[in-house]
């Protein structure tokens, strides 16, 4: 989550120094540079990086952070996954 937390700070920040925006890096620059647990935040860095990486006038940098952002969102949502069905492996996997 730390990680999560750290890309979107720093696909905000890279955002906001860049002179001629695209859509999704002007979507990026509007939001807070300092974490919050604001979902509408959260919604809004999410789509704004899935927009800079469709676009193709997107700084490199930026993109390559944006996928680190939308990565490790993935990852964390998995590991919730796979924590709520663990059980129900192991429920399966011991009857017989």
């Amino acid at each position: 989550m730390l990680a999560h937390m750290v890309s979107r700070s720093w696909v905000v920040f890279l955002a906001k120094r860049e002179p001629d925006r695209t859509a999704g890096e002007a979507q990026l620059a509007l939001l807070p540079v300092m974490p919050t647990r604001d979902l509408t935040v959260a919604r809004n860095s999410f789509h704004g990086c899935i927009a800079v990486m469709k676009e193709r006038g997107a700084s490199k940098l930026i993109s390559l952070v944006s996928f680190v952002h939308v990565a490790s969102l993935g990852v964390f949502v998995l590991l919730l996954l796979a924590i709520g069905f663990i059980p129900l492996i192991r429920y399966v996997l011991d009857a017989k």
